[in-house]
């Protein structure tokens, strides 16, 4: 008889400790509530107040905390386009990639090289609207040129395909 309780009680006891460890989504909010409706039901919470980050070498995660953004218009400022057109040939290139900017512009054009993943290859600038790019050193693949403007922050961005 002895043993048959014992059991009993080991298995209560386990199925206790079991239970008390199994959680859902938790989470500690400053607000939050129940809204009903014709429609149904819904349960809603504000502000969650600590969440976890996992990072990598190439990425950061916030597990739980949705990124806010916010889209404002300033009136009074003059407003000028963001981009300018520009050439580059020939693509896909083999050692040299000659650029061109159709556009007027003052000051000094920079320039930045990065490859598919985001790696920064070559970064330079131009005084002049011709400018030349050497690629005797870059392995065959995608990048991207992105050509900006400093003064006036005017940019764009084109693909480059780099034969081998």
């Amino acid at each position: 008889m002895k043993p048959k309780v014992f059991k009993h009680f080991f298995n209560l006891t386990l199925t206790c400790l079991v239970s008390l460890n199994l959680t859902g989504q938790t989470s500690v909010n400053t607000s939050g509530g129940d809204g009903t409706g014709n429609g149904g039901s819904v349960a809603f919470s504000i502000g969650q107040v600590f969440f976890q980050v996992v990072e990598d070498s190439q990425i950061s995660f916030s597990e739980g905390v949705q990124q806010a953004f916010e889209i404002s218009i300033i009136d009074g400022v003059e407003e000028k386009p963001f981009s300018f057109a520009i050439s580059a040939f020939p693509n896909p290139i083999m050692d040299v990639l000659h650029i061109e900017l159709k556009d007027e512009f003052s000051g000094t054009v920079m320039f930045q090289v990065h490859d598919a993943i985001g790696n920064l290859i070559q970064e330079g600038e131009a005084s002049s609207s011709k400018f030349t790019i050497q690629t005797t050193n870059w392995s065959g693949g995608a990048y991207y040129l992105h050509v900006y403007n400093t003064d006036s922050l005017q940019s764009s961005t084109l693909k480059i395909v780099k034969t081998s």
